[in-house]
């Protein structure tokens, strides 16, 4: 389709009046041609960029307009225009699809409140000012007191487990022998030595002996915020099994990923004749690159470092084209490391190149959860039904797939 769309085939594109070969042709040009979209979003009475990714995400399944799970969230946070509320307050009404989305987002927020209550008013804190009440201690002093510990209690709870907090979890916890690639693992947690690693610092050692105590370990610093933001795109997924001809994005999903070329994999729908990849900025704002996959289910994007930033979270979805109809997946969504910790974890590799236990300690702390998958699968060979193991897959799988998985 060359030239801009007549006013005609815009307004009948909006009402679901094209043949569907004519619609097709008409999606594409509005994908490449933003005067275009901008009429688009014009009639639609809504200029802006959240209005082109509702209408995406309103396309036509099986009959069904849902938004995507992202603008339910919005909805329950109010942060949707009166005009958007309007529109899609009959929809939610009459879909239990939406409902549920919804539903899950509102238990979620409810449930973040209680723990958040329950970390500034434990009845801990309560006991302590009748305490100091009893003794006689002048009130100013005592509310000084309380705040001061709430003021801790609040900065180690930003700041995450320290390493001596790991210590006194761990400490003689005996593990179950471990076969490494540089030795076996053997002993309590809070002495143990990795053969072969003659570099191990007490940090990553005791990372290390908390992830064989637990089967997990907490995100490092700069990333954590990161892991903790993609972890809560995670419903999203479970939202896109409820539909079985919709493609459900298989990698990278909750991942950080380096900067280098990636590789998309995706689950196949019946009769699909060619699959598009939509990348996007983390707000479903600007799109970043559309790529054609053909029938294939993974497709490797040589030429990702030249259009993804270091640091930064984005977004993607897969369009599955098929004869009648064109299904259109959930948004999924990982990060690309920055680059101060890419060069550590380059650092890392080569210090720890002899265990693929230290290795493994190394991506999750990360949040490299793709990567990871290799120096467990080396351990899951020397370690058959290791319960240790067995809980890391758990943990990982929770959030990522394996290469080759389906």
């Amino acid at each position: 389709m060359t030239g801009h769309l007549p006013d005609e085939v815009m307004q009948r594109f909006r009402k679901g009046d094209l043949p569907f070969e004519d619609w097709k042709k008409t999606d594409r040009h509005l994908a490449e041609c933003p005067e275009c979209r901008q009429r688009l979003l014009v009639s639609i009475g809504s200029p802006d960029g959240d209005a082109w990714w509702m209408f995406k995400q309103a396309e036509a399944v099986d009959g069904a307009h849902c938004p995507d799970p992202a603008f339910w969230l919005a909805w329950i946070e109010d942060r949707v225009s009166p005009t958007e509320r309007t529109h899609w307050q009959s929809h939610l009404a009459a879909c239990a699809l939406c409902t549920e989305t919804v539903e899950r987002f509102r238990s979620l927020r409810d449930a973040e409140a209680r723990r958040v209550s329950r970390l500034f008013q434990p009845e801990w804190i309560q006991q302590l000012g009748h305490f100091l009440l009893a003794r006689r201690l002048r009130p100013v002093w005592a509310v000084i007191l309380v705040c001061a510990v709430i003021v801790l209690l609040y900065v180690r709870w930003l700041r995450g487990p320290s390493t001596l907090g790991e210590h006194v979890r761990i400490a003689n916890t005996r593990i179950l022998p471990l076969r490494d690639t540089s030795g076996t693992v053997t002993g309590p947690v809070d002495r143990l030595e990795i053969p072969g690693v003659s570099t191990l610092d007490p940090e990553w050692s005791t990372r290390i002996q908390a992830l064989l105590a637990r089967g997990d370990i907490s995100p490092l610093p700069p990333v954590a915020q990161t892991i903790h933001q993609l972890r809560e795109s995670v419903p999203v997924r479970s939202v896109e099994k409820a539909q079985a001809q919709v493609p459900r994005p298989i990698a990278p999903v909750v991942t950080m990923v380096r900067h280098q070329p990636i590789t998309f994999r995706w689950h196949p729908v019946a009769q699909a004749e060619r699959y598009y990849i939509i990348v996007a900025d983390a707000h479903l704002k600007r799109i970043v690159a559309e790529l054609e996959a053909g029938t294939r289910t993974t497709y490797p994007w040589e030429d990702a470092p030249r259009y993804l930033q270091s640091g930064q979270v984005y977004a993607w979805q897969i369009e599955a084209w098929t004869p009648e109809m064109v299904y259109i997946s959930g948004w999924a969504r990982f990060a690309v490391l920055p680059v101060e910790a890419e060069k550590t974890i380059q650092d890392l590799e080569h210090a720890f190149r002899r265990s693929a236990l230290a290795l493994l300690t190394v991506y999750l702390a990360y949040g490299l959860y793709q990567d990871a998958w290799q120096p467990l699968h080396t351990l899951e060979q020397m370690n058959p039904d290791h319960p240790v193991l067995r809980r890391i897959r758990q943990k990982i799988a929770a959030y990522s797939a394996p290469a080759g998985s389906s």
